[in-house]
């Protein structure tokens, strides 16, 4: 038991070390033009990631496409939120 505890601690702490890590920030977002009723960013991250986002008008949601996952839209999302979702 005296032994469990010690290697538990170290496992909470590389956990956490390792998510911080990997959280990355928008370091720049770029408006690629307008097509049809959407316009599309390219999202860079400080970790080097190059994602994208979409603007839709109609209907009004924007989408956000991270480097890892499923393409998510949201209604509610501003440019800048969606973009710090794709560089997490």
């Amino acid at each position: 038991m005296n032994r469990i505890i010690p290697a538990l601690a170290a496992a909470i702490v590389l956990a956490s070390v390792f998510q911080a890590v990997s959280a990355a920030e928008v370091r720049r977002v770029k408006n690629n033009g307008a097509d049809g009723d959407a316009i599309y960013y390219s999202v860079l991250c400080s970790n080097g990631a190059e994602s994208s986002v979409k603007v839709q008008s109609n209907p009004n949601r924007v989408c956000a496409s991270p480097v890892r996952g499923q393409v998510q839209c949201q209604p509610t999302w501003a440019l800048d939120s969606a973009a710090r979702f794709v560089c997490r």
